[in-house]
């Protein structure tokens, strides 16, 4: 099967979380009137804590060392992004057996083989079996099919795409300043709605 290029959540992103902890703490010690110790963060601690469950998994035994292989990394059938007939991708993570079923059910995944779900060794050839029925309609059909369902399904959407998507414009998830299109800041607080022109202040 294909497959897409990876962008970096982990490592990027790692550092200024744990900075944003830091400050929180910080400035919470720093309200009861104590100075408190200096705080030691780098992007190696938030990106090892962003990877919790999956060291989780490891050290159960859950999560394989190849890369491709294991649930949550493409390895699975039912939890993998696959092209459509048009070329546009969808994605699928029906991990639990209720949404596994009903993901079965409403994409026709009708062979015997799709019953075990969990037989690892078996994956490689549902993965094959799963790509050939996304293949026969486009992303918008299976949209059509499969949204708002408990199916655990989404489609793959580029950047232009995921700003005009009507949830992200329902919960005014992007919004633009001097014209650029940015991420708008969260969370969202009730008695305190933040605008991106306080958050640049």
């Amino acid at each position: 099967t294909e497959s897409i290029e990876a962008v970096d959540v982990i490592a990027g992103p790692g550092g200024p979380w744990v900075q944003e902890a830091k400050l929180l703490a910080s400035r919470a010690v720093a309200t009861d009137g104590y100075a408190g110790p200096s705080e030691l963060m780098a992007i190696c601690d938030g990106s090892a804590l962003l990877a919790s469950l999956i060291h989780g998994w490891r050290s159960a035994g859950l999560w394989n060392s190849q890369a491709g292989t294991n649930n949550g990394d493409s390895g699975a059938h039912f939890y993998d992004a696959y092209p459509c007939a048009d070329g546009k991708y969808v994605s699928i993570g029906a991990m639990e057996p209720q949404f596994y079923a009903l993901l079965r059910e409403k994409c026709g995944m009708t062979d015997p083989a799709f019953e075990a779900q969990w037989d690892q060794p078996g994956w490689p050839a549902l993965k094959e079996k799963t790509a050939a029925i996304f293949r026969t309609r486009s992303r918008q059909q299976w949209c059509e099919l499969l949204e708002g369902s408990d199916a655990c399904f989404a489609p793959v959407l580029d950047l232009d795409e995921a700003r005009a998507h009507p949830h992200n414009l329902a919960r005014g998830v992007f919004t633009a300043v001097n014209g650029i299109v940015q991420p708008a800041p969260a969370p969202k607080f009730s008695a305190t709605p933040p605008t991106a022109d306080q958050a640049m202040k």
